[in-house]
């Protein structure tokens, strides 16, 4: 028996089902893959307790990082791998051995250690520089301001030369590993930059993989409609809302 669908056509009962046609349309496009991102800064700036903060949601005891750290971490439904590096002046130009497929850079800095802002303005200037990284978002914690003598984020930044950065997206964020305080605004930001990008990367590979004729075509053969112009108009019109609800779904506001 056959059905009528929203356009009033016949639909035969042996199409291929729509959703697997999405689900195949998307996996093609994007696959699946945790994100994946790097927390760099200088020793003693609090990167491996911002890790354990994000993960379990507590402060951990821990030691000097000697190598990484690597964890899984879930915010918004999104799971990243955040890889926590260490940072003493023999360990730095090992990073870049990390940056490879990087989404996203999380740069710690002690805004208590006005000594050494400098260095950490030059490691971070170095790193930015690197090819790999030319897509990452950076997101930076002016951390410890819990402590009395810590710069604000306004002065962390300007120590940083973040304002003079072009073709970034960045932001940077008032954190205290130690309190907790800050680390979730911070990420709530980047899952927010993440749907962004992604929406608009989705829109632009369906639009260029899937010119209107080819969307009618492929509607025309999932619901076996009568091919008059009439209907091929409403078709594809139909279609580009349904790709449009598909992407608002996937990626929300």
């Amino acid at each position: 028996m056959n059905t009528k669908n929203r356009l009033g056509t016949n639909i035969s009962p042996c199409v291929c089902p729509v959703g697997n046609f999405f689900s195949g349309l998307f996996a093609s496009l994007f696959g699946t893959r945790e994100m994946r991102i790097l927390i760099l800064g200088l020793d003693g700036a609090g990167k491996t307790t911002i890790l354990y903060r994000l993960q379990v949601g507590e402060v951990v005891t821990t030691i000097p990082t000697i190598g990484f750290n690597v964890e899984t971490v879930t915010c918004k439904n999104l799971k990243f791998q955040v890889w926590d590096l260490g940072g003493q002046t023999s360990i730095r130009p090992y990073w870049r051995c990390y940056y490879s497929n990087t989404d996203a850079v999380i740069y710690v800095v002690d805004s208590s250690d006005r000594d050494r802002m400098g260095i950490s303005k030059s490691e971070l200037v170095a790193m930015l520089e690197e090819e790999e990284l030319k897509k990452a978002i950076l997101v930076v914690f002016a951390n410890k301001q819990d402590m009395e003598q810590a710069m604000t984020p306004t002065e962390v930044a300007s120590a940083l030369g973040l304002p003079a950065l072009k073709d970034r997206k960045w932001q940077i964020f008032k954190t205290s590993a130690t309190k907790g305080t800050g680390l979730e605004e911070a990420m709530d930001w980047y899952v927010l930059q993440y749907y962004t990008i992604k929406k608009k990367i989705t829109s632009k590979c369906i639009n260029n993989k899937l010119n209107k004729k080819k969307k009618t075509q492929i509607w025309l053969n999932i619901c076996c409609i009568e091919r008059n112009k009439l209907q091929k108009d409403n078709v594809c019109f139909y279609l580009d809302h349904v790709f449009e609800h598909v992407i608002c779904s996937i990626y929300p506001e």
